[in-house]
């Protein structure tokens, strides 16, 4: 079950993180309970990236995390990046390149689920 952990500096409320996960889960054709999503906010002053400084309004690169088991193939991986970044991208307004994508890799028995280790 992977886990999509999307850091931006743009104001939470007005994002719908249910809706967002239909929407990605509908792009890779997947059941809902499939993608773990969470939205996490940079305040003010939290967040320093060597680029250009954004203008009054402009956000930040937004950065995206996703954590995956080996299990899954490089052919997913490679959907779920681009599901995450377009559909992200639309709500914020910025193309699927403008995101800094991290994927890591658990190995299997790493992870805990229902009181077992997978």
């Amino acid at each position: 079950m992977p886990y999509v952990a999307i850091k931006t500096d743009y104001v939470m409320e007005n994002i719908d993180v249910e809706e967002l996960n239909k929407k990605i889960c509908a792009q890779l054709n997947v059941p809902q309970t499939k993608v773990q999503l969470s939205w996490e906010m940079f305040h003010e002053g939290n967040y320093y990236s060597h680029r250009k400084k954004p203008e009054h309004g402009e956000i930040q690169r937004p950065i995206i995390e996703i954590t995956l088991s080996k299990r899954n193939s490089e052919e997913f991986k490679r959907s779920l990046v681009l599901a995450v970044a377009e559909q992200t991208g639309l709500i914020l307004g910025l193309e699927k390149e403008d995101f800094l994508v991290l994927v890591y890799y658990l190995e299997e028995g790493n992870i805990y689920l229902d009181g077992e280790f997978v």
